[in-house]
């Protein structure tokens, strides 16, 4: 009977028993039975008749096999090869078989996709892959493919640039093994992957431009820039730090810093430095060290170094920057030493050139209380000629003053007694002035310095040395804004013409017929811009020189705006 076929299979081999018996149709089953455990096992069933002399089935042969186990292998294969199809549809590769006897080869349809062909457009030879490889690539693939066949590799694993169905190139990572080889030991079968890695090729390709361009852009800074990691091995140097130590970038890069630095002190330093950076992971700044190069020579630097962190990795380094400011600290002593020379000629100025002016007053004083007539003027000329010289000695005492300040720190200065005593020291002098003041009300407190009185000192006595006019008429008149104070000088002198008000102000400059040294005007607008102030000069309303000056309130909240 066929009680013991499990209950699905039971009816296929009870109506292929009835065939063989009826028609003398053999068959051929793989099916499935219950044992008396109760346990599933596959069989192979196979029927044949012998046919007797009126051509009946007579008798019926059979053979009954167990396939259990090779069913469950062939179950587990079919798993295998399901899990497989889905990875390689899944990795999006394409997958070739290449019979290695024949040289035919079978491509899944993702071989042809990626090369933008139909499958149905791919011969199944080898001569499809061959001739699609670059031209400058084959040689290589060629090398690399025959020393996996000679046994020197385990893998054949190469990149290389395919032609597409456009006629373009994209870049494929050609994966492959032998997996069979025949009795004699000849290769007979290898099977492989196609990886499309065009987008990564050309994301490396722009990298190593951006990297390049950054290489030029480091190159051409002056300064050292520089990354080293925790043992002081140089990570990063531009072509100025590898010059320091007399090497090429090659030659720094990937070596430490104390095998090459010259002198090995700097070099315990340099890591104190870093391995301050590397435990705080905050940066530092290093106002002033020494490098000595390898011609021998020290310079200075001044060097920020921050933490930084490898790309692509964990590794804790420290990347840095030092200026070289060997050039600026000599230049900085030149003018130490050129500062200490005006000093000196400062005091010159200050005491034996106006002493020696002052005995000429005075003699000459003497000499025109004896003398009259011709002589008398020419004692008046000494006299004018001693007061100009000691009033250029005064502008040239001021600028020497005001360049051997090094720094200039404005404080609150009330204007009004400045003024005040500047107006009335041009009242009190020798020639005849008018002199009206306007808006004193308005004189707040400004910021500058004790030099403050030289730039009304100058703009008043410019004011009357310029003038033509029997009696000097002078206009002061100040106006408060909310972040400055204006100060405007006004003279009933000819003026000044419009093609020298920008220039007038400049260093050695005169006004109009003038036998001045230049120097006033020059003083006045370098002091005001010091001051943060701005000084300019346009025409009076009776024809004359308004000059104009500007000062930051010492009360002000915000900074001086446009005049």
């Amino acid at each position: 009977g066929f009680d013991f076929y499990h209950p699905e299979d039971a009816p296929r081999v009870a109506d292929a028993f009835g065939r063989l018996v009826e028609e003398g149709e053999p068959y051929d089953l793989e099916l499935r039975i219950v044992t008396a455990d109760d346990r599933v096992r596959w069989v192979r069933t196979v029927g044949e008749p012998r046919i007797g002399e009126a051509d009946e089935a007579t008798t019926v042969v059979g053979v009954f096999q167990d396939i259990t186990e090779r069913k469950r292998r062939e179950r587990e294969l079919d798993q295998l090869r399901e899990r497989l199809d889905l990875a390689v549809t899944g990795a999006n590769l394409g997958v070739w078989d290449w019979d290695m006897t024949t040289d035919e080869v079978t491509f899944n349809d993702r071989w042809a996709t990626m090369l933008g062909l139909s499958p149905d457009e791919i011969d199944p030879h080898l001569d499809t892959w061959e001739t699609r490889v670059h031209p400058a690539d084959l040689p290589r693939v060629e090398t690399q493919l025959e020393a996996h066949i000679a046994g020197e590799t385990e893998m054949y694993d190469c990149e290389h640039r395919m032609r597409t169905a456009a006629g373009e190139w994209t870049w494929i990572r050609d994966t492959g093994k032998i997996v069979e080889y025949d009795a004699e030991g000849a290769p007979k079968r290898a099977v492989g992957i196609h990886l499309d890695i065009d987008a990564q090729k050309r994301q490396e390709a722009a990298l190593e431009r951006a990297r390049n361009e950054l290489r030029q852009v480091i190159d051409l800074v002056p300064d050292l820039i520089f990354a080293k990691d925790a043992d002081g091995r140089y990570l990063l140097a531009n072509e100025a730090t590898a010059d320091a130590y007399g090497l090429t970038v090659a030659e720094t890069e990937g070596t430490l810093e104390s095998e090459i630095i010259p002198d090995g002190d700097q070099s315990v330093h340099f890591r104190a430095d870093d391995k301050q950076v590397l435990d705080s992971d905050e940066p530092v700044e290093i106002p002033e060290e020494k490098l000595t190069t390898a011609d021998g020579e020290t310079r200075l630097l001044q060097t920020t170094k921050i933490p930084y962190t490898v790309a692509g990795t964990d590794q804790d380094a420290v990347l840095g920057y030092a200026r070289d400011v060997t050039p600026l600290r000599q230049y900085e002593s030149q003018l130490e030493e050129q500062r200490d020379s005006l000093t000196v000629l400062n005091q010159i100025v200050r005491h034996d050139i106006r002493n020696a002016l002052q005995v000429i007053t005075g003699s000459a004083e003497l000499l025109a209380d004896r003398l009259d007539g011709e002589e008398t003027r020419l004692v008046d000329a000494i006299q004018l000629s001693a007061a100009e010289a000691i009033e250029i000695t005064t502008s040239a005492r001021e600028v020497t003053d005001l360049l051997v300040r090094t720094e200039l720190d404005p404080s609150p200065v009330p204007l009004t007694p400045v003024l005040t005593q500047q107006i009335e020291a041009v009242r009190s002098s020798d020639r005849p002035v008018r002199v009206v003041r306007t808006g004193e009300s308005d004189e707040q407190p400004v910021l500058a310095d004790d030099m403050l009185d030289s730039v009304f000192r100058n703009l008043l006595g410019n004011a009357v040395a310029h003038t033509d006019a029997d009696v000097p008429s002078i206009r002061v008149a100040t106006t408060a804004f909310s972040d400055r104070i204006r100060v405007s000088v006004a003279d009933n002198g000819p003026g000044v013409p419009d093609e020298k008000k920008d220039s007038i102000f400049e260093e050695g400059i005169c006004g109009l017929d003038s036998d001045g040294t230049g120097l006033g005007l020059y003083l006045v607008r370098t002091l005001v811009e010091r001051y943060d102030g701005a000084v300019w000069v346009d025409d009076a309303e009776d024809g004359g020189a308004r000059f104009t000056v500007e000062l930051p309130r010492a009360d002000a909240e915000t900074p001086a705006t446009d005049r």
